[in-house]
């Protein structure tokens, strides 16, 4: 499966961080040396393509090692498989395995175990990965 969400969303004439409002962001915490990604609503697999590009640029510019992702107001409108291949787009767009990745769970849990099996897929491709009830306790074990 190739990662070319940001090919495509160009074809389609939008663009990920301006011109069209989109249901995620990336941004760089100096304070904390920390990458936070945040979405709300439905996030498809072009969305989770779209923040892994994101956050990806902002950890290299940045020499950061650190991702927050907070999915707390997200649901994943995907499906098991794209989740299975997520990793492979996160060597596509160069995530280091040295990023230690902290993952937000939504506040309305979805019943499929989605977010587990993501978090089990990380793990066995090398990528360190947690997933957390809270913010705060999320930053503790990122820090």
């Amino acid at each position: 499966m190739e990662c070319l969400a940001i090919d495509q969303e160009k074809r389609a004439g939008k663009s990920y961080n301006g011109g069209v409002s989109m249901p995620w962001g990336t941004k760089y915490v100096p304070d904390t040396a920390t990458v936070v990604a945040s979405g709300s609503g439905r996030l498809c697999l072009d969305d989770m393509r779209g923040i892994a590009e994101g956050a990806t640029n902002l950890l290299q510019e940045n020499k950061a090692s650190r991702v927050l992702l907070d999915c707390s107001d997200a649901i994943l409108d995907v499906k098991v498989v794209d989740v299975f291949y997520l990793p492979d787009c996160y060597d596509k767009v160069g995530v280091p395995r040295s990023a230690r990745i902290a993952l937000i769970l939504p506040k309305t849990r979805q019943p499929s175990g989605m977010y587990e099996f993501y978090e089990t897929v990380c793990r066995n491709r090398g990528y360190i990965c947690r997933l957390f009830d809270t913010q705060q306790s999320a930053e503790q074990w990122l820090h």
